[in-house]
């Protein structure tokens, strides 16, 4: 049913005028970049950051709002008791986690932390102006935008900085609004289902969304990819049961917007997007072929044309660099199955009783006329986005986010056949076996640590792994602020786990000393420079046994070589209590034409397919020999 013009609302006036006073400080702050305003903080968050990021808060709560309303969505007292436990439930189990790990963050875990710090610097040191110029750079050039770290700003304003803290105040910011989402999506697939017990089924649909692994691995691992989800729950709503029948300018508004907004969030959200919508505009124009509605054909149409060309306005800078870029290539390293493998992973990122789960909803959902279209729809963008996903790389949990909203579907669908029956035993026999099982599977999954789960359960578990090692990379940490002086360096050549330079650099946060001397580290083939450090660090560390990762063990061998350990002398070593030990060599001798030599002839095979990540290396040291 189309929606009716509605009046401004003190709500809207608040957006306005807060977006319109946005936009004057932007502007002043580019022509008076000192003035004490965008100086000033609050507890040393600097205050238009934090203006910002309450804008943008502002700005989705007034989307989601518009979105429920456009939906219809309706809570009864028992939905929203139901929608209040399931988070209090949730932020309850994300506390106890917090409180109880023994975990370094590195690697994609720690990104957003870092680029927490850093946005915040980078605000207070360059100005709001430069300060958001900065932000649409990240959107157009990097991998990570700082878009989330945006909306993160304000509510992690008032804690210490610390990587667990990140963590906690990401997911009390994110889950509510993603949850309450969730919510509304299972109240509106509940009028595909029209199951004979509503209450249950919502229940049922929270019980299986809070319990659902894979939604909550990468946030509690430190990565706040999730709040991509919330933009692809309210695309998904508006979108669910519109068939451009009639003109509505607010939803194309909106839909163009959280389409920017979710590319802006991370670039891997681009695979969903596509499948969706190539799914989404498929079925749209086909029903009205085949109803013979050509002025529906003509809004699909237009609204496509119209989304297209501010999508390549808005990124045209993201565009060329994607277009230039040869991802398949320089992503091999993380293309290890292709596409059957990743439906083998989906597989056991479920685990069978899930699995049981999603494809009962499929067979019932294809058997019913009801949801027919909708199930199908959910299976070929499931298939769709793993196969375009999987032409660059295979997925991580992480990247999984993007699969959520359809595996969800999946099971609301065989929890709502259950819904509809009409024995009472069977209903209760059927409920408890489906709710049981997934109660057990999220039990499971939020109380380990293993990398392998038994095969009936989800491989995602949502414990980190705890570290007893952490005293004895202080001690590492201790010995290399000790020998470095400011401008010296101390290479780590293990990139795996348990240890990789990321690990020894991050362990102390927020303090960032050790940072400033062991460098990020190199070890994939197609994505890292060749580390010039293991000719220009004043000491080099391995350790037995080695931590591998593509070409990490490749660089630990050549360093232990004749060669290069002319240069070199043991000074130190560190057990680290665990069964690995930590080597330590100082240079003694400055690096020459035959170390250089050497590196090359060793590693022509890779400078051959990537020079722009080889030679280009060795030449600029060649030239400091000069």
């Amino acid at each position: 049913m189309e929606q009716q013009p509605r009046k401004m609302n003190a709500f809207d006036w608040v957006l306005i005028f807060s977006t319109l006073a946005l936009a004057v400080l932007f502007v002043i702050s580019g022509i008076l970049p000192n003035l004490p305003l965008f100086q000033a903080t609050i507890f040393g968050q600097d205050i238009p950051l934090f203006m910002l990021s309450v804008w943008a808060w502002l700005f989705l709560f007034w989307i989601i709002t518009n979105v429920k309303r456009m939906t219809g969505v309706r809570f009864t007292r028992s939905n929203k008791i139901a929608l209040l436990v399931a988070l209090s439930v949730l932020l309850l189990y994300y506390a106890y986690s917090l409180m109880t790990r023994q975990f370094i963050y590195y690697w994609d875990y720690v990104l957003y932390y870092r680029m927490q710090v850093g946005i915040s610097k980078s605000f207070h040191a360059d100005g709001f102006f430069n300060g958001i110029i900065d932000v649409i750079k990240s959107v157009w050039y990097n991998s990570y935008s700082l878009l989330n770290n945006v909306f993160l700003a304000a509510p992690y304003t008032f804690v210490p900085r610390t990587p667990n803290l990140f963590v906690a105040i990401s997911a009390a910011s994110i889950l509510p609004s993603l949850y309450f989402l969730i919510a509304m999506f299972i109240k509106v697939v509940e009028r595909f289902i029209q199951p004979k017990h509503g209450s249950l089924f919502f229940i049922g649909g929270m019980t299986l969304a809070v319990g659902f692994p894979l939604i909550h691995r990468a946030l509690l691992f430190g990565q706040p990819d999730l709040l991509g989800l919330i933009f692809v729950f309210l695309i998904i709503l508006l979108t669910i049961s519109y068939d451009f029948s009639k003109t509505d300018f607010l939803r194309y508004f909106l839909l163009i917007v959280l389409i920017i907004m979710t590319c802006a969030s991370r670039r891997w959200y681009m695979f969903w997007l596509v499948a969706y919508f190539v799914c989404y505009g498929v079925y749209v124009i086909l029903q009205a072929i085949l109803k013979k509605r050509w002025s529906d054909v003509k809004r699909t149409v237009l609204f496509t044309l119209a989304t297209g060309l501010t999508l390549a306005v808005v990124f045209l800078p993201m565009i060329i660099v994607v277009l230039r870029a040869h991802y398949s290539v320089s992503y091999s390293a993380y293309n290890v199955s292709g596409f059957s493998g990743e439906l083998k992973s989906q597989a056991q990122y479920l685990g069978i009783g899930l699995l049981a789960v999603i494809l009962t909803g499929t067979v019932y959902g294809i058997v019913k006329s009801k949801t027919r279209a909708l199930t199908i729809f959910a299976l070929i963008d499931v298939f769709f986005t793993i196969f375009i996903f999987t032409r660059i790389q295979n997925m991580g949990y992480h990247h999984t986010l993007i699969l959520v909203p359809a595996y969800l579907l999946l099971m609301l669908i065989c929890f709502g056949g259950i819904c509809r029956l009409e024995k009472r035993w069977m209903l209760a026999l059927s409920s408890t076996v489906v709710l049981g099982f997934c109660g057990v599977n999220a039990a499971v999954c939020a109380t380990s640590s293993a990398e392998s789960l038994p095969s009936p359960f989800s491989n995602v578990a949502l414990i980190p792994p705890q570290r007893t090692d952490i005293q004895q990379i202080r001690a590492v940490n201790r010995w290399i602020l000790e020998h470095c002086s400011k401008g010296e360096s101390a290479y780590i050549i293990p990139h795996g786990y348990p240890y990789n330079p990321d690990v020894f650099r991050s362990c102390d946060y927020p303090d960032f000393s050790v940072s400033k001397h062991v460098p990020y580290g190199s070890a994939v083939l197609g994505t890292h420079y060749f580390p010039d450090d293991l000719l220009l660090a004043k000491y080099v560390l391995t350790c037995e046994p080695f931590c591998n990762l593509s070409l990490a063990e490749k660089y630990n061998t050549a360093f232990l070589s004749e060669i290069p350990q002319k240069h070199f002398t043991q000074v130190a070593q560190f057990d680290m209590g665990n069964g690995y030990i930590f080597y330590v060599y100082e240079r003694i001798l400055p690096m020459d034409r035959e170390e250089i030599q050497f590196y090359q002839d060793t590693f022509a095979q890779e400078s051959k397919q990537f020079p722009e990540l080889f030679s280009v290396v060795w030449d600029e040291l060649i030239k400091e020999l000069k």
